[in-house]
């Protein structure tokens, strides 16, 4: 099921669970891994829709927007489209950053390989930061947000949206923590690592830490046809660290009881709660 690259990467290290902070550290090596053997194959599926930029976003002539995650650059499109002067597009994949260079024209657009708990930009650099499904990826979220007010401008924004905690109508670590346990026998206390949905309060809370005022925050559930092969599927990419230390058998039991989860999931219309994602607009107050 994972190729002998993804496989190697991962038992090379450390076979086994890890503790927090060497999980971590591999967990930024497999998402860059993970998306660069994936990059070809990434957008082709319908449900990741083409996003658009809020009409209150608020971006004028000369301002130099960052879209944290950019990937292949369908977020970044509507970002170029905008009055700003200058779109910058970061990612950790070297694969995803190669397609957006097709996506996105040379004027006007920078793509930048980098960390967003490492951000290699200056200080109060940037006006507003966008970013789409991306932060529920990183490890330390408290250091990201710490980073995008380092280097916004006072007075700038974020527009942020990324996977909530629940998926396919229930939180995503109760379903893991059960069915990985089901599968390895092992305590599951700290094999979402790498995926974590944030709650709406959790999400706040890092903001207001780091220091945004909160200027809006909600949270949608998107419901629509759920096919099981596919959801098992965008289940099994999002966690792709943890379903990399199993065995081939335990790969194939957790994809069979994914898709047996996202079927049990459906209405008698074949409907489900298919994506909850949150959404926060916050502003950096001038100093």
């Amino acid at each position: 099921m994972w190729s002998s690259q993804w496989t190697a990467l991962i038992t090379s290290t450390a076979p086994g669970y890890v503790t927090d902070t060497q999980q971590a550290v591999r967990a930024r090596k497999a998402i860059r891994l993970g998306y660069d053997i994936r990059a070809q194959e990434f957008g082709a599926n319908s449900s990741h829709q083409q996003p658009t930029v809020p009409q209150d976003f608020a971006v004028k002539a000369g301002d130099v927007v960052l879209d944290i995650g950019c990937g292949t650059g369908r977020s970044t499109v509507p970002l170029v489209a905008s009055p700003a002067s200058q779109v910058v597009g970061l990612d950790l994949s070297r694969g995803m950053l190669k397609r957006a260079l097709t996506a996105l024209p040379p004027t006007r657009t920078a793509l930048i390989e980098g960390d967003a708990e490492v951000l290699p930009l200056g200080d109060q650099s940037i006006d507003h930061i966008a970013s789409r499904r991306a932060l529920s990826h990183l490890p330390d979220q408290c250091t990201v947000f710490q980073e995008m007010w380092r280097v916004l401008r006072p007075g700038g924004t974020l527009d942020i949206t990324q996977f909530g905690d629940r998926i396919l109508g229930r939180p995503i670590e109760r379903i893991f923590r059960s069915v990985l346990r089901d599968i390895t026998g092992a305590k599951a206390t700290t094999l979402l690592g790498l995926f974590r949905p944030p709650s709406i309060g959790g999400v706040e809370a890092v903001s207001r830490a780091a220091g945004f005022e909160t200027i809006d925050l909600l949270a949608t559930t998107t419901h629509r046809r759920v096919d099981p092969e596919r959801a098992a599927h965008s289940l099994l990419l999002a966690t792709t660290y943890i379903c990399a230390q199993l065995d081939t058998v335990q790969q194939t039991s957790l994809a069979k009881r994914m898709r047996a989860a996202a079927k049990s999931r459906a209405d008698a219309d074949g409907l489900a709660d298919w994506t909850y994602e949150i959404r926060l607009r916050a502003r950096k107050t001038a100093s």
